[in-house]
């Protein structure tokens, strides 16, 4: 082989060396906190600095070297993203393991300082073949699979509430992320999960149960999903959100109650906060966010239990000393009756409408009964009878107030007269509900009752008297009601 030939060869071999070198295509960029340097990404770029493979490596305190942690393609690594997504520890001191989240080879990666090459199970990858880490519905429970993610602009993530309790010790913060994902379901997956706080700078990365949870269908940018964070009750020992897949099934049940004024506005209040929480106040700031927020439940997210704060109230009965409403609990199918002062009462206003709520903590003690009382003036009709009274008629919206110790009630739901009372010599709160068993009761009849307390046979007896007015030319009726005391 001729001098000339055999430098083309050696020359054609340095160029297709030089081509497949990595080190010659690599760029590394700082990822900084609290005024340390913690990470450094490398990318695949045509602005070579560095000879380190892609991937996220940690760097030393004290010497500034580097390690690599996990190996792989960073999305997105650019002058003005380091690579991280989210800084995830609580702390950033030197007892800091550094927890972030980014996005390695198209996965949600959760990683920190103890990530290693050679240690198993160091780092999290939500979703994928043999993944740890699994996403679930947060209604029916099963799992749901994360797409690859292939752009920056199809992720977005917002830091909530940090939470210390029984189950979670060392503490615990929750993420929101969204991620586009189109389907029949909606434009994207938005889901949660608690990131445990380190016990030491020792500390593998861990999240409460394993598992993120689904909690809507559709696509969120950081304003929605901080909206989603925006319960004043989340904090302390539980993370609160507003998670849409649970509102919507809140008042799909709702929907299904035609027959309840009250439920029918009630799904309107809803409707009106979930516009809010796709798309902000639009308003002008003219109704505040706790208004909008008043009956919409929050899912607690250590025991992804819901929670109702205040309950939407019908009106029964209501007058300066005493308020009578029904409330409904659509995860119980409960109708329950109760009694309250008129301060404990919060009203809203809905255009013309009204909306009245009493809070869950005072709604346990002012229940009178599980019943449901048809509101439709033509079949349903309410009376309140006290016991210092005397045998004045107590009619709707006409009863004098002399306390409600030992209130009874008579109500017609549907055009069956019911009376309500309890005995007076227990302690118990609990009302009793006895049918009247007088079909020729109606509620468009003049209706009164008293009651008295008897001893029949040395026992204990309140008897109520129940009066139906008739024309001038008939006699009036009257109906006898005994219940032992």
């Amino acid at each position: 082989m001729s001098l000339a030939k055999t430098c083309k060869v050696w020359i054609s071999l340095l160029l297709s060396a030089s081509l497949a070198w990595p080190a010659s295509a690599n760029t590394s960029y700082t990822y900084s906190h609290g005024g340390n340097d913690i990470y450094e990404m490398v990318v695949v770029s045509d602005k070579a600095d560095t000879a380190a493979a892609p991937g996220i490596y940690r760097i030393k305190k004290m010497s500034g070297e580097s390690d690599a942690l996990l190996l792989g393609n960073v999305l997105g690594l650019s002058r003005g993203y380091k690579g991280v997504l989210a800084y995830a520890s609580h702390s950033s001191g030197s007892d800091s393991a550094h927890d972030i989240l980014s996005v390695v080879e198209g996965r949600l990666v959760l990683l920190n300082h103890n990530t290693g090459p050679r240690t198993a199970k160091s780092y999290l990858q939500l979703g994928g073949v043999k993944s740890d880490w699994v996403a679930h519905d947060i209604l029916h429970g099963g799992k749901v699979e994360i797409p690859l993610i292939t752009s920056l602009d199809d992720i977005r993530v917002a830091q909530g509430s940090y939470i210390h309790s029984t189950k979670v010790p060392n503490g615990a913060t929750l993420f929101l992320v969204s991620v586009k994902s189109h389907s029949p379901l909606g434009t994207g997956l938005t889901f949660g999960f608690l990131v445990e706080a380190g016990s030491g700078n020792k500390s593998p990365v861990k999240v409460v149960d394993g598992k993120a949870w689904v909690i809507g269908y559709d696509f969120m940018d950081e304003p929605a999903l901080e909206r989603l964070l925006s319960s004043p009750n989340s904090g302390g020992e539980e993370a609160m959100v507003y998670a849409p897949s649970v509102i919507a099934k809140f008042k799909n049940q709702l929907g299904r109650l035609t027959d309840s004024p009250a439920a029918q506005v009630w799904a309107d209040q809803i409707s009106r906060f979930q516009k809010y929480l796709r798309d902000g106040l639009k308003d002008g700031g003219k109704t505040s966010v706790e208004e909008m927020a008043m009956g919409v439940p929050e899912l607690a997210f250590t025991t992804r239990n819901e929670h109702l704060s205040q309950f939407p109230l019908e009106t029964v009965l209501e007058h300066a000393e005493q308020y009578i409403g029904q409330s409904f609990d659509p995860n119980s199918g409960t109708f329950r009756l109760v009694s309250t002062e008129p301060g404990n009462i919060s009203t809203i206003t809905m255009g013309r409408r009204e909306l009245r709520f009493l809070s869950a903590d005072e709604l346990e003690g002012a229940v009178i009964a599980k019943v449901q009382i048809d509101r439709d003036p033509k079949t349903s009709k309410f009376l309140l009878k006290r016991e210092n009274d005397g045998m004045d008629e107590a009619d709707q919206g006409q009863a004098e107030s002399t306390g409600e110790t030992h209130s009874s009630y008579i109500f017609f739901s549907h055009g069956t007269p019911t009376l309500l009372t309890r005995s007076t010599s227990s302690t118990r709160k609990d009302f009793q509900a006895i049918p009247i068993l007088a079909p020729e009761l109606v509620p468009t009849d003049a209706i009164s009752f008293t009651r008295r307390f008897v001893k029949i046979n040395g026992h204990p007896y309140q008897a109520f008297l129940v009066l139906r007015k008739k024309a001038r030319a008939e006699k009036n009726e009257v109906h006898l009601i005994l219940m032992s005391d």
